[in-house]
């Protein structure tokens, strides 16, 4: 028995029924695609980037808040209805937050960024301040947020979740004394 690794033509139908197919592959299959090119992010990119949303929010510059996220990012507030999906679901939160506040101030503390290839997390500590229908307005929370870098080598928002702490528990109450009894 012959058992050669490359391929020979044979006269049984078999045989050329093998090799023509070999043969059609190897002419007639697709060039392998080009490598593409995943951009990788840095975290001076992205703290850059994030500055430029918090300028965006101070001067309640809704173009340019919007144009920080991606077509189909999502974000999660502690405002109802808590869940915005897309360019238009976001402009509509980003609006009416610009419309119901005035003098909105956004400061970030604690400000860590990791990176991944493409993809980064921010997590921070947010205190946003405004006035609403004159009266001073404002929380405080954390910050976590998915950045990814595009083709285009910007970086975009991906996902952006703000969430407020729980209150503090009420400290406990002392113990009730047993009442006591005093006999005549």
């Amino acid at each position: 028995m012959n058992h050669s690794t490359h391929f020979r033509f044979s006269r049984r139908p078999f045989g050329r029924f093998l090799a023509v197919g070999a043969l059609s592959t190897a002419l007639f299959s697709p060039a392998p695609a080009a490598a593409v090119q995943v951009p990788v992010a840095a975290a001076s990119e992205v703290e850059a980037a994030f500055q430029q949303f918090a300028l965006a929010w101070a001067k309640e510059d809704l173009n340019n808040a919007l144009a920080a996220f991606a077509t189909d990012a999502v974000v999660l507030v502690p405002a109802t209805p808590g869940r915005f999906e897309n360019k238009e679901g976001i402009r509509t939160w980003l609006a009416g937050t610009f419309q119901a506040s005035e003098q909105i101030s956004f400061a970030a503390s604690d400000v860590q960024v990791h990176v991944a290839g493409p993809m980064a997390w921010l997590t921070a500590r947010y205190a946003f301040k405004a006035q609403a229908a004159g009266k001073p307005v404002g929380e405080e929370g954390n910050l976590s947020m998915v950045w990814v870098k595009q083709q285009d080598g910007a970086c975009k928002i991906a996902v952006y979740h703000a969430s407020i702490p729980p209150a503090a528990a009420a400290p406990p109450s002392p113990p009730n004394p047993k009442p006591t009894t005093v006999a005549h």
